[in-house]
């Protein structure tokens, strides 16, 4: 009685390719970004229309290349640098998100920019898997 195996060699090619996880991990998260960060740089857009923000905080969206840690593979999606004032673009989407003590309502924009990409997000994160270990979708 014998038995056959066919398939190993695709098996073991896909098992070399997961080895690379991580990397391939941070390669979705940074194909991803620009989807968050065109999201949040539009939400805060629609706030400035309103006089509640500035343009100056919505060119300011950026993120950091995906890295690692404890808890998996991320990128930062958020403001950099200051303003035309010295201003700090992170402490007025502070501001802008969770309002002041002196009476400035909170216009949150984060969570929303979030959720108008997700889907949009996971795919193109999964696209990227499926690309990099050769499976079709």
């Amino acid at each position: 009685m014998g038995m056959k195996i066919t398939g190993f060699d695709q098996l073991e090619a896909l098992f070399e390719k997961g080895k690379r996880i991580d990397q391939i991990a941070k390669r979705a998260v940074d194909q991803a970004a620009p989807l968050l960060e065109s999201s949040l740089s539009s939400k805060i857009a629609g706030a400035a229309s309103r006089g509640y923000a500035s343009g100056e905080l919505a060119g300011s969206i950026g993120s950091l290349k995906a890295r690692k840690n404890e808890r998996g593979v991320f990128a930062v999606v958020g403001p950099k640098g200051t303003d035309s004032k010295g201003v700090r673009n992170a402490e007025k989407l502070a501001y802008l998100e969770y309002g002041t003590s002196r009476g400035q309502a909170a216009h949150p924009v984060r969570a929303s920019a979030a959720a108008v990409v997700e889907g949009s997000v996971k795919q193109t994160m999964q696209e990227v898997l499926f690309e990099e270990l050769g499976v079709k979708g």
